[in-house]
């Protein structure tokens, strides 16, 4: 398998107020394709000094534009 080099996305969620597509990718972490470059871009390639290793999901609230999303785990990559 090559997820390792082409990502895992398990989840996408669209901001329709601003037209971002978010993606919660178990490889690759937060990432987001705005409408201007329609190329994925890491969201936040660190949280608390450390990588993200396993985003598995994410919420947008469409009042404030606060992303949350949830890592299945820390410490062990999906390999």
């Amino acid at each position: 398998m090559n997820e390792h080099e082409c990502g895992r996305p398990f989840v996408l969620k669209f901001n329709n107020n601003i037209g971002e597509l978010y993606v919660a990718d178990a490889y690759f972490g937060l990432r987001v394709v705005s409408p201007e470059d329609n190329v994925s871009k890491p969201l936040g390639p660190e949280l608390a000094g450390s990588p993200l290793s396993f985003a598995n999901t994410i919420e947008i609230d469409h009042e404030t534009g606060v992303v949350c999303f949830t890592e299945i785990s820390t410490r062990f990559p999906r390999k």
